[in-house]
């Protein structure tokens, strides 16, 4: 039936040679449909209005030396219903849920058999993705779907928004107690509801404590601060924290935390307000600690201005990073994993696009990604950069694309919920969706739900003071302390490939990469010159481990994060372990470099606590 036409098509399969199809009656009073109609015929009639209607046929088996001669005959008939325009329930399908922070999807089913899930690590809670799909004329693209989550502890209460896709965070702080929980959905296509039911099993405790332990942590995931995110032509700022946990909820505040709240979130998520003109603001991120009982056991503040001008001024001049931010330079297009090619810029993972010709871009080359969180498409900078301490900026222009194959747009439907993701990193090997705090940061996650499908253009502001990795660089010149890294850039959805392969997959143009103020890119300290610290944080009694014994020209030097020296001494000669002791220096992160002949031979960092 084509609800749409109010329309009926009658299909006739495969018939023995000595049977047939007599007449079709359609059972609205127009005349009948005589045959003999032949097998495989495929008839389309239409009725007059909205009404249940009984089809009739007689199919009857003849003699096939004479086919006036019937010896069997049968009357069927089917009863259809034609239907005003409307909008109806079609099903939950590609369900998974996993932890938030990407492990194993386990799939689910509506009424299916309940489903164990192994505890998260601390912090984290579950995702739970799927499809949900109406059908019908009269259907909006989008939907809601309602949920609860009924456990030992009560019940948690949402809504969500599916596309066909939908996304629910299930937070650490919902599961209380270990026990069996019922997460019932509820789909709403028109007036008609739909309903499914999945039954967990969680057996874990405490993964929202509020030990001494905990509250350090959390102090310094507070203290570790947000991006900043701003957009072309428009006073809009978006702001994401960088080290929060799920068991921590944010308020916003303008100026002082005795005016009203801008927004609310939680955990790493982006909030993003449009300010009402340019100015200088002081952004105010107050964070909760919610533990398991639902009781905020501490609060943390961070507190930063900020300026809003309205206006992005594009002016990339210069810096290691900045050599070819249009990749015009040496641009072969193509898949830069099969030939397609550009200067500075490598594929470290899937298949980025290089494309030429591309309107609203500044040359014309742009660089596609995709990705989900099964596979994603990684571009890195192909040299590592000596990256200065504290504050900078990277600016660029993006375009989110529509769902579908990789190069070309099938689905046509924009998901909402993807996440553009840039990426410091050191060493050769970088796993996306994976950053461990030794060698990896997180500048900025964009929040495509802020945007539309055409071009626009963003400022990141970032702070690599929180950053303590471990290969560390000097910056020519000043021989100033940076950090050594490369980046990279890819795009995520909440889904993986099994809801839907392509389908399931963000995918987005980038252009115009541009650091400011960055400097040429030096070799890194040998690693056989390299040194560690231990303990490291320490309270200014720490040992320094040389990769070789000292010599007599050898000394220590303590340095700034603004490059002053703050202590010297010579190094005891003969040995690899060297004593320190700088109490009196107040609490922060310093640099530690050694110094042979006037070169530097190692290089490293700490945190005096």
């Amino acid at each position: 039936m084509d609800q749409s036409v109010d329309s009926v098509r009658l299909n006739v399969g495969s018939l023995l040679a000595c049977n047939r199809v007599t007449y079709i009656d359609w059972g609205d009073g127009t005349p009948i449909t005589s045959g003999p109609i032949d097998a495989n015929t495929r008839l389309t009639h239409s009725y007059p209005d909205n009404n249940v209607y009984e089809i009739q046929y007689l199919i009857q088996e003849f003699i096939t030396e004479d086919s006036s001669q019937v010896c069997f005959e049968k009357l069927f008939s089917e009863t259809v219903q034609i239907l005003p325009d409307s909008c109806f329930c079609n099903a939950f399908s590609s369900m998974f849920i996993r932890s938030s922070q990407g492990a194993m999807s386990i799939p689910v089913s509506c009424g299916g058999a309940p489903v164990t899930l192994a505890c998260p690590p601390a912090g984290t809670g579950f995702s739970f993705t799927g499809l949900f799909e109406c059908i019908g004329m009269t259907c909006q693209d989008t939907s809601t779907i309602s949920w609860r989550l009924t456990g030992p502890q009560g019940s948690e209460v949402g809504l969500a928004a599916t596309n066909p896709y939908f996304s629910i965070d299930l937070l650490p702080r919902y599961f209380t107690f270990p026990g069996v929980y019922t997460l019932s959905i509820s789909g709403f296509c028109g007036n008609e509801i739909c309903d499914c039911e999945i039954q967990l099993i969680v057996e874990c405790q405490d993964l929202c404590a509020c030990t001494t332990q905990d509250i350090e942590a959390f102090e310094a995931a507070v203290d570790a601060g947000f991006t900043q995110t701003i957009f072309n032509n428009s006073c809009k700022a978006c702001f994401t924290p960088i080290a929060l946990t799920d068991c921590e909820t944010v308020t916003w505040y303008i100026n002082d935390t005795m005016s009203t709240p801008i927004g609310y979130t939680i955990g790493n998520q982006s909030f993003c307000y449009s300010f009402p003109s340019p100015d200088d603001y002081s952004i105010i991120m107050q964070v909760d600690r919610v533990e398991s009982m639902l009781q905020t056991c501490t609060t943390f503040s961070y507190e930063r201005r900020i300026e809003t001008t309205c206006v992005i001024a594009f002016a990339c001049t210069g810096g290691a990073l900045n050599l070819n931010p249009s990749f015009q330079e040496g641009a072969i297009s193509g898949d830069m994993s099969n030939g397609g090619s550009t200067d500075h810029w490598i594929a470290i993972s899937g298949s980025p696009h290089l494309l030429d010709g591309i309107p609203g871009s500044t040359d014309g080359w742009t660089i596609q990604l995709t990705g989900n969180l099964s596979e994603a498409d990684v571009l890195a900078s192909a040299d590592p950069i000596c990256f200065p301490l504290g504050r900078g900026k990277v600016t660029g222009k993006s375009k989110v694309g529509h769902s579908g194959d990789p190069h070309e747009n099938l689905n046509g439907k924009h998901m909402k919920d993807w996440e553009g993701k840039l990426v410091l990193f050191q060493g050769d090997d970088f796993e996306f969706g994976n950053c461990p705090a030794n060698s990896c940061y997180e500048i900025a996650s964009i929040d495509f739900s802020q945007v539309d499908t055409g071009w626009f253009e963003f400022q990141i502001e970032y702070d690599l003071d929180q950053w303590v990795g471990a290969a560390t660089c000097l910056q020519p010149g000043s021989e100033a302390p940076g950090i050594e890294a490369r980046l990279a850039i890819y795009v995520t959805s909440p889904y993986t490939s099994d809801q839907g392969g392509v389908a399931s997959q963000a995918k987005i143009q980038v252009d115009d990469i541009c650091f400011s103020e960055l400097l040429v890119s030096v070799p890194s300290i040998e690693q056989n010159n390299s040194l560690h610290i231990f303990p490291n944080p320490n309270n200014g009694e720490f040992t320094l481990e040389l990769s070789e014994l000292t010599s007599q020209d050898m000394s220590i030097s303590v340095i700034s994060l603004t490059g002053q020296i703050l202590y010297e001494k010579k190094a005891e000669v003969g040995t690899n372990l060297q004593r320190m002791e700088i109490k009196h220096l107040s609490k922060g992160m310093y640099f530690i470099q050694i110094l042979s002949e006037n070169s530097v031979v190692g290089m490293s960092r700490f945190v005096k606590q």
